[in-house]
């Protein structure tokens, strides 16, 4: 299973920092996502496509609420009980032992051109190793985008 990937035990965690200009983010198995949308895709499309892989429990895809910045997530296999600003949970099944974290930008260039393939490029780094099956998933976000103090903020690691 391994794979040159980040491995997530039971138990622990790993921590990414991530761009994406829209403030839209995911979690991918690429190996079952259908990525091709069309050439000119309406927003509508790619939302009503997004739903459609989150049925097939595909991928799930979340908004933060803040139009885009350098997000900071930390994967932790196992349910915690981190309590964050809001949150919202779901389901995933892998089938190839691999997760990626994907950024609006690169799902759109993959809806948008058939030769485009996920991970996008600068994402290969944001894959984990993980048992194949079906995941819930919480995902919690710590902040408040409208009220966030960002020069106060504490890296993941001193959290």
């Amino acid at each position: 299973m391994d794979q040159g990937l980040n491995v997530l035990k039971l138990g622990e965690a790993v921590d990414f920092e991530i761009l994406d200009d829209s403030g839209l983010l995911s979690l991918v198995d690429v190996s079952a996502y259908s990525t091709f949308v069309a050439e000119d895709w309406e927003y509508e499309e790619i939302l009503l496509h997004f739903n459609e892989q989150m049925a097939k429990r595909h991928i799930l895809v979340w908004n933060c609420g803040d139009g885009g910045d350098n997000y900071r997530i930390r994967v932790i296999n196992g349910f915690s009980d981190v309590v964050g600003w809001r949150e919202t949970v779901g389901s995933i099944f892998i089938n190839s032992g691999q997760l990626n974290i994907c950024s609006y930008a690169a799902l759109t260039m993959a809806a948008q051109f058939e030769d485009h393939k996920l991970p996008g490029m600068g994402e290969t780094e944001y894959e984990l190793s993980v048992e194949d099956g079906l995941h819930k998933v919480r995902i919690v976000q710590n902040y408040n985008p409208e009220t966030i103090d960002y020069d106060n903020l504490f890296p993941v690691s001193d959290r």
